[in-house]
């Protein structure tokens, strides 16, 4: 399959980078260049040859010329030959075809006579054997007289017809004689030696000619696929060749020079081939608002659009791909993060007067127009179309291979209906794991038994220049950063493979700032993709996901962490662990009741399944790997 991908060049993985427009337009750039430089180079040894290539071609029409003036001769000479061989073979022809028939005829009359002689002096020789027998010997006496008669009378007639053959042979070779004295008169020896003047006259003039012919061939050949054949040769295929000739190497020339201009302009542009890569793709990838914001795509459609990550697309976004498309399939998950909404569009749904919006006689009494425009925006169609759609047009995968069966049990229990299973051994339960501060695949470290004073959350301050997604307000917890930081330093230090997670950009600064307190050796360690929010590692995984829930308060409030598909999220996205750091008494009491109920749910999954330490706990096994 040919697989094209574009836009969002910076978030493309270095595998996958050589799918991406440019850099298949740079490769089939290449590609065509390499292709097309043998013939362009054929083409340019052309260009020196143009002035002689045009005298030879008029040279070799005059030569034409001059091979159908030789034709005409060697054709009149031909025909006055063969008119005097056609009059002198009707005047002796016709005699001579009489005598041939009437010498056959007596031919046979010879034979049957001698075969009836041969046979009558049989009979007789019989009958003279038989003439002394007795009582029949006048018989056979008389018998052989008769016999001897029709001989003498057989031997009169061979006689005269032996006569008659005679006249007519000496006739025959006398008319020989006559036709060849015809065929050596003077005057048909000249008409022969016309004949032959014109033969030789006729192959030296095609010589000549074939020998310009072949030359200014070989100045086009292997520049076109096909030419007329120089082998059945007379001046009708000359003419026919010149004719080509002199029609082609003007459009060779034409095509040295467009072709020099298309070389020279797609060395220095490869966007004109973006195009032709999307016209010819099996398989394009792209982004829902790129499909109509890059003119590459102007008058394109699908056979199918595939949404992947659909539990994210809102329907104004999704309709762009799929008003291109013949059919469509929807690949994602509703029970993690939903569309993303800009913070002036939330703020504006919030403000906008309920006239300003059009009136939509399809909603019901008891819903506004404000509100189905925000549940267009806020909620996917994937999330809309998957409580009712038709059972067979529905495929929901049960098995996971990605996380520890711990994680993944709960994830069941909480987000799936108890609808996912783990297949891979190698993250049950009871699979071997190592690592150097935790013994379980799940774990959660709970700072609820230091004072509030040390553990609760608090706004980062007066930098408003990196907003909060959906419009939320941001939030820090130092002691859980310094937490997170030590044991991310811990992970890093051993060689593993380690992501943090949090939900506020602001918490994400300051570990950030904490591991590079801690890591001053290691400037080589991207903190930026080491410590991400939930909504930046959506679609990522890594082996260990260390996730800070920040939010602890005597309030109980949990912000937008009352978004429960956050910490599904957040959770789904360890391979081999997941290490939760948060307050107990602020998470398994919130106001939120759903957020509550998770909490509670998850706190007694942990202690049945996974690891629940404290903080001073925690930090006893971290003082022993400093």
């Amino acid at each position: 399959l040919t697989v094209v991908r574009i836009g969002h060049e910076d978030r493309v993985s270095e595998n996958t980078r050589h799918l991406l427009i440019d850099a298949q337009a740079r490769e089939l750039q290449a590609t065509l260049l390499r292709r097309t430089e043998a013939h362009a180079q054929a083409l340019s040894s052309l260009v020196p040859h143009t002035e002689e290539i045009e005298h030879q071609s008029s040279q070799l029409s005059e030569l034409t010329a001059a091979l159908e003036k030789a034709e005409v001769q060697l054709q009149t000479a031909q025909r006055e030959l063969g008119t005097t061989e056609k009059h002198i073979r009707a005047l002796y022809g016709n005699e001579m075809r009489r005598l041939r028939t009437s010498l056959k005829k007596q031919t046979v009359h010879l034979d049957r006579i001698d075969r009836t002689l041969e046979h009558l002096a049989q009979r007789r020789a019989t009958a003279e054997v038989k003439r002394h027998t007795p009582l029949l010997g006048l018989f056979w006496t008389w018998w052989s007289s008769h016999l001897a008669r029709r001989i003498d009378k057989y031997h009169a007639e061979r006689r005269h017809a032996q006569t008659a053959y005679d006249a007519d042979a000496r006739a025959y070779i006398q008319a020989q004689k006559a036709l060849r004295r015809a065929f050596r008169t003077p005057e048909y020896r000249q008409l022969k030696d016309r004949v032959s003047e014109a033969i030789q006259a006729y192959r030296a003039a095609a010589r000549v000619a074939l020998d310009a012919a072949q030359w200014i061939d070989g100045t086009v050949a292997g520049l076109v696929k096909s030419r007329p054949p120089l082998e059945l040769f007379n001046s009708a295929s000359l003419q026919h060749y010149l004719i080509w000739f002199q029609e082609v190497v003007p459009l060779l020339r034409r095509r040295y020079i467009i072709l020099g201009d298309w070389r020279t302009r797609l060395e220095s542009r490869t966007e004109e081939l973006y195009p032709i890569l999307i016209c010819f793709a099996d398989v394009v990838g792209a982004t829902c608002i790129g499909i109509a914001t890059d003119p590459n795509f102007e008058n394109v459609d699908f056979d199918l659009a595939i949404a992947d990550e659909a539990g994210q697309i809102g329907l104004p976004d999704l309709l762009v791909p799929l008003v291109r498309a013949k059919r469509a399939m929807l690949v994602g998950d509703h029970h993690q993060l939903p569309p993303f909404v800009e913070n002036e569009v939330q703020a504006w749904l919030k403000q906008v007067p309920p006239e300003v919006l059009p009136d939509l006689a399809w909603v019901d009494e008891e819903t506004t127009e404000a509100e189905v425009v925000t549940g267009m925006l806020t909620q996917s169609v994937f999330e809309s179309l998957f409580p009712t759609a038709e059972p067979n047009h529905v495929v929901r995968f049960n098995q996971q291979y990605r996380m520890p069966q711990a994680v993944a049990d709960f994830a069941a229990q909480c987000f799936y209906d108890g609808q996912l299973e783990t297949a891979d051994d190698d993250k049950v339960y009871s699979a071997h794991h190592t690592d150097p501060l935790f013994k379980k695949q799940l774990v959660f470290v709970d700072t609820s038994v230091l004072p509030l004073g040390q553990r609760k959350d608090s706004p980062p301050g007066q930098d408003k220049s990196d907003p909060e997604a959906w419009g939320m307000p941001g939030y820090v917890n130092r002691l859980e950063a310094a937490l997170i930081a030590d044991i991310a330093a811990v992970c890093n230090r051993a060689g593993l493979d380690w992501v943090v997670i949090v939900p506020y950009r602001a918490q994400a600064r300051r570990i950030c700032h904490e591991l590079a307190r801690r890591l001053p050796a290691a400037p080589d360690l991207n903190l930026d993709e080491r410590v991400a929010t939930v909504d930046s590692f959506q679609g990522g995984e890594c082996d260990r996901v260390i996730y800070g829930f920040t939010r602890s308060n005597h309030e109980r409030k949990v912000g937008f962490l009352r978004e429960l598909r956050r910490l599904n999220v957040a959770m789904t996205r360890a391979r081999k662990q997941l290490v939760l750091v948060g307050d107990t008494a602020t998470l398994t009491q919130a106001r939120n009741t759903p957020f509550r109920n998770m909490a509670q749910a998850l706190l007694a999954h942990i202690k049945r399944t996974g690891e629940l330490l404290s903080y001073d706990e925690c930090q006893a096994r971290l003082a022993s790997r400093r």
